[in-house]
């Protein structure tokens, strides 16, 4: 037995990975101590599917990742290993169809009557299946908070949500214009024990320097001229519920300095009032700016930020995660469907791929906006490609170099991709060899650019 190519090599004692004797249990050990990367390898599966990498990997995977690399098939510890590792992927299968199919590509490779290139697919696509249904759950959760994606960056940062919003310590969530900073705040809110109690989003930059101590704490009857009557505060209001204060980078030192005192024992006094209270709120704070820059620069207190960002939750820009705007497209466009009763409009694939081209330098909500302009001038049932915004050089010069250039890189790829494709008749073996690249390479690239049902 032989493995025809290098397997990949993790962290691990193992120094060689090329294996030329037959195989035997220690083997069988070495190569699952590598399973993780030599899926990836095979499968192109990444860490959305945490549920299954971070425990134990469901052996159909590595199944596949062994019959795949072994050249001699008919060694009877192969046989054995492979066929428990199909029972195994039969039982986490729960379509029935699934089972019997599967069941039928297990009888052909034991009966060696079976290519492995026409059972490989079959298996990759069961082994997908299996990944897709331990995330969907996730997704469908946080689409409710308007939180949409299927990117490892997004998986990562709703996990993460999911992970935070049992805490109560201080949570601070970085992100640039548009990235769903309070939907994530929500989100936060509405998944924690205190989802039964009050959610209060505050924008700091709207409170006047003069009236944050009694916006926050509330004031008494008479405490200065015109307090006709008592007022409860925002934190009394938010009591055993969430306080959000958003863009809280835009407080006066003032401000800073009364939010500081007040998160250090979690103790106030209303303006005018003389009994100490004691608050159980959440704190969750929120900020486009730079935090550490405006420190250097003495416009934030360094020892304010310490008690904000205890916790922390950074959200990455739509330009670094493009493969998730078709999914965000279509969920804006389906409650604009909803909203202004126009079931049946929908988005063109011309439409989809001009959409995933542009930087977006105002994110999600740049995106809603364009989406909404264009669902209301449509004539047609259908939203046909977009026209070109004459300011986006403006835009793109905006986000700096390295996101302009990124932003040109995936309109090229999109734009050549296409042509190749067009020019082969949409084979891509054909098409990756006038690249110059790699099938497997090429196929990754029109799998980023959502460009197969294009082909």
């Amino acid at each position: 037995m032989k493995l025809i190519k290098t397997m990949p090599q993790p962290n691990s004692k193992i120094k060689e990975s090329r294996y030329t004797s037959s195989i035997d249990d220690n083997i069988i050990a070495d190569i699952e101590i590598l399973f993780e990367q030599a899926v990836r390898d095979s499968l192109d599966i990444d860490e959305r599917f945490g549920n299954y990498q971070s425990e134990s990997l469901p052996p159909p995977l590595l199944t596949l990742y062994i019959y795949t690399n072994i050249k001699d098939e008919n060694d009877a510890k192969i046989n054995k290993k492979i066929t428990s590792n199909l029972d195994e992927l039969s039982a986490h299968v729960a379509i029935d169809s699934d089972k019997k199919l599967l069941s039928q590509q297990n009888i052909l490779f034991l009966d060696n009557k079976s290519p492995r290139q026409q059972w490989k697919k079959p298996i990759e696509h069961f082994v997908e299946n299996l990944m897709q249904q331990s995330i969907n759950p996730l997704l469908e959760e946080f689409s409710r908070f308007n939180l949409c994606g299927r990117s490892l960056q997004f998986i990562q940062v709703i996990k993460t949500i999911k992970k935070l919003a049992h805490c109560e310590a201080p949570l601070l969530i970085q992100g640039e214009t548009g990235t769903g900073k309070e939907n994530t705040a929500r989100a936060v809110h509405y998944l924690s024990t205190r989802k039964d109690h009050t959610f209060i989003p505050v924008n700091c930059g709207a409170i006047a320097e003069n009236l944050i101590e009694a916006e926050l704490f509330g004031y008494e009857k008479g405490a200065y001229t015109g307090a006709e009557k008592s007022q409860m505060g925002l934190v009394d209001i938010a009591e055993k519920g969430t306080l959000f204060l958003d863009e809280v980078d835009s407080l006066s030192a003032k401000a800073q300095t009364v939010l500081l005192r007040f998160l250090q024992n979690g103790e106030y006094r209303s303006v005018g009032g003389r009994t100490l209270k004691k608050a159980d709120v959440h704190i969750i704070a929120a900020t486009n700016a730079n935090l550490e820059e405006n420190i250097s620069k003495q416009l934030f207190r360094q020892d304010l930020y310490y008690r904000l960002n205890v916790l922390n939750i950074h959200l990455p820009p739509l330009r670094e995660r493009p493969e998730d705007i078709e999914t965000i497209a279509q969920s804006i466009i389906a409650k604009l469907c909803i909203q202004h009763q126009a079931l049946n409009r929908r988005l063109s694939p011309n439409a989809i791929i001009w959409l995933q081209q542009q930087p977006w330098a105002g994110n999600i909500r740049e995106l809603e906006n364009t989406l909404l302009r264009e669902f209301l001038l449509c004539n047609s049932d259908t939203i046909e490609a977009l026209a070109a915004n004459k300011n986006n050089g403006k835009k793109e010069a905006a986000l700096g170099f390295k996101a302009a250039k990124d932003a040109a890189i995936r309109r090229f790829e999109v734009s050549y991709i296409q042509k190749v494709l067009k020019l082969t008749n949409g084979n891509v073996s054909r098409a990756a060899k006038i690249a110059g690249k790699e099938r497997s390479a090429f196929g990754k690239l029109i799998k980023k650019h959502h460009i197969e049902k294009m082909a």
